[in-house]
């Protein structure tokens, strides 16, 4: 398996690992979305953006009792062929927390620990984290809780080949998924 693949496919771990702290309730309270309705565009940050099927399915068919995960979708974010980011957008169960300070550093120090405070993103509070070679960018909006990653790597890249991560990541944390 090609390491990015592995990659797309640990975005949708990610979603597991919410659970791991708590005990979700079973499903979203009756919430359920397709990944049409977040309104991602089709290009973020100059790379062509993919719903990544079996991530999603991964993503919606993780133990619900066992995470505050309700549904979600994972998005690969490519240049040609080649994988250069990932987006997971995930909602919580009713009963996460998201708006509670000590919840969203848990749910962050299970993807790779994070010391310190959160950088200021579009206004938003975004917690950088390294698992991998890969840097993830965790935010928390009402009810979701998304992610984009990136390969560290990307940093020492190409002029040419490098993706704009700042860009990117502006981007992606303005978009406002809607349930």
């Amino acid at each position: 398996m090609r390491p990015w693949r592995r990659a797309v496919l640990a975005a949708a771990a990610l979603a597991l690992l919410v659970g791991a702290s708590g005990c979700g309730k079973e499903g979203g309270g009756g919430v359920d979305f397709d990944a049409a309705t977040l309104n991602v565009p089709a290009d973020l940050g100059g790379l062509s953006v993919l719903l990544e099927p079996k991530a999603t399915e991964k993503l919606k068919t993780s133990n619900k009792s066992q995470s505050y995960v309700a549904d979600g979708a994972v998005f690969a974010l490519r240049r040609g062929d080649e994988l250069k980011a990932v987006l997971q957008v995930a909602l919580f169960t009713a009963d996460a927390r998201p708006d509670d300070d000590e919840f969203r550093r848990t749910i962050v120090n299970q993807i790779g620990g994070f010391s310190g405070q959160p950088t200021k993103v579009a206004g938003v509070p975004v917690y950088a984290t390294e698992l991998n070679e890969q840097i993830f960018y965790v935010w928390f909006r009402d009810r979701f809780f998304e992610t984009l990653s990136v390969r560290k790597s990307e940093a020492f890249a190409p002029a040419a080949e490098r993706v704009d991560v700042k860009a990117l990541l502006q981007e992606a944390v303005s978009l406002k998924p809607e349930i």
